[in-house]
């Protein structure tokens, strides 16, 4: 039987952050994946009551897949690495991979920064580098109660990496705009097993799966979830 996959996005993020990692891991014809649209990211506005609401909804999508399935692995990009890693905790998940895990974040004052900085190089038509329209047309898109449910989430979720107890990789841009780099290597301290991996990511930002390096970053992502010598092999010639 195929193992399933399931993917889950960030905060104002969407599928397409994703996609490139989904069809590649299809294309191995090893697993079966699945992703799906966080409550209140298929609207205009992206709007929110309580942060519960997320981890209930995505819950309840994935308890149908881990009755079809004997092995299901998770993988998580920045607030959805939280939610994986909450789920984690609480269902019989195979293995884990947090991108840029959002157990941290930049500062509000950072953040502003940031969205005023993206909106002068749009407005100079710096436009070549399309993460910056990206980021601009997803913070207009926010709804400030959400925001604050989004920072909830994240103080309420600091004991999770101690009760992570199954195998986890953990991938992060050193370039990460977003995220802080530092955030995922005290989330590596904090998790208490002997199988967990830290990858470091030269020159990639926040959107690790939709770079230049996305079949590179996939790979990795797929010898980890195959295991065996060959990943082993490949984390003694790194370190």
């Amino acid at each position: 039987m195929k193992k399933a996959v399931v993917i889950i996005h960030g905060f104002a993020g969407s599928l397409s952050d994703n996609e490139y990692l989904q069809t590649g891991l299809e294309l191995t014809k090893k697993y079966d994946c699945y992703a799906f649209t966080l409550k209140g990211h298929d609207m205009d506005m992206i709007r929110i009551n309580d942060y519960n609401e997320w981890l209930t909804d995505f819950e309840e999508k994935l308890k149908p897949i881990l009755k079809k399935y004997r092995q299901v692995y998770l993988i998580g990009h920045s607030m959805g690495g939280v939610i994986a890693s909450i789920m984690a905790t609480k269902y019989p998940i195979k293995k884990l991979v947090l991108a840029a895990p959002a157990f941290d974040y930049l500062s509000k004052d950072q953040i502003t920064k940031d969205i005023f900085e993206t909106k002068e190089k749009i407005d100079e038509k710096e436009v070549g580098n399309t993460l910056y329209s990206l980021l601009w047309g997803r913070t207009i898109r926010l709804n400030i109660k959400t925001l604050m449910e989004f920072t909830k989430l994240v103080k309420n979720s600091q004991h999770i990496p101690e009760q992570i107890n199954i195998p986890t990789l953990i991938i992060h841009g050193k370039n990460d705009e977003i995220v802080p780099f530092k955030s995922s290597e005290e989330l590596f301290d904090k998790i208490n097993i002997d199988k967990k991996y830290l990858i470091p990511l030269e020159n990639i930002r926040h959107q690790i799966f939709k770079t230049d390096q996305y079949k590179e970053i996939n790979d990795i992502v797929n010898q980890f979830l195959i295991g065996g010598r060959k990943w082993k092999l490949k984390q003694k010639l790194t370190k």
